[in-house]
């Protein structure tokens, strides 16, 4: 090989290099110079000022009355609730702040429900209550523990728009659910005042991977825990 050859392959091997290096350059420019991408669009929920009125107050300064009529007419267990009186928590619950901007074009909820209904009054008086202050409506389909979360998981996996919220009762199912990416944090339901009012353990079955998951539940009545020896 001459000594000509070899300068023909340095000046080469240098004109590649400057043209990788303005490449390199000239696309960091670029990079630097376009204009940044566009905000995600903003979600429902965060439309919403959940802490105003403040949701401490809100949760706990629920009234106890007479059923409505209309909701006995949609759930007529409803008339036997309450000792054979027809009573519950039924009032002083508000919606917070910027609610009726977040459900702009939303008439209907759906649900799976573990269990029938008849036997679920808190959730039918939930559902009522619910249509009353937003006019959306709410349907649940009753399930059973297992066909609902077999059905469950059918529905996420499939991007299904068969349902718009999750009812989940187990810690291990939350945790699945959760870990497959089919939930989204919660967090606003859980300023500080409101952990103060629930227990260690249930704030612990809720909050994982650095978030809240999960609503707490207030109960009207015990429920209590029991284990199988067999």
């Amino acid at each position: 090989m001459s000594s000509g050859e070899k300068v023909s392959r340095r000046k080469y091997i240098v004109a590649a290099g400057a043209a990788v290096a303005a490449a390199v350059i000239g696309g960091a420019a670029y990079y630097l110079a376009r204009p940044p991408p566009p905000a995600p669009p903003e979600r429902p929920w965060e439309r919403i000022e959940w802490n105003e009125p403040p949701m401490k107050e809100r949760l706990t300064g629920l009234e106890v009355g007479s059923i409505p009529d209309h909701w006995i007419e949609r759930f007529p267990t409803l008339k036997t609730y309450g000792g054979w009186e027809g009573i519950g928590a039924i009032d002083g619950y508000e919606l917070p702040e910027g609610w009726e901007k977040a459900v702009e074009g939303v008439d209907k909820l759906r649900f799976l429900n573990y269990g029938g209904l008849p036997h679920d009054p808190a959730t039918q008086m939930a559902m009522c209550k619910f249509e009353d202050l937003t006019g959306i409506k709410v349907e649940a389909r009753e399930m059973e523990e297992l066909t609902l979360w077999l059905k469950t998981v059918a529905i996420m996996t499939a991007k299904s728009d068969a349902i718009d919220f999750l009812h989940i009762g187990g810690a291990e199912l939350m945790t699945h659910t959760v870990m497959s990416g089919w939930a989204v944090p919660v967090d606003f339901l859980w300023p500080p005042e409101v952990q103060e009012l629930y227990s260690p353990l249930a704030k612990s079955l809720l909050y994982f991977n650095g978030h809240w998951w999960g609503s707490g539940m207030v109960s009207t009545k015990p429920f209590c825990l029991f284990w199988r020896i067999s």
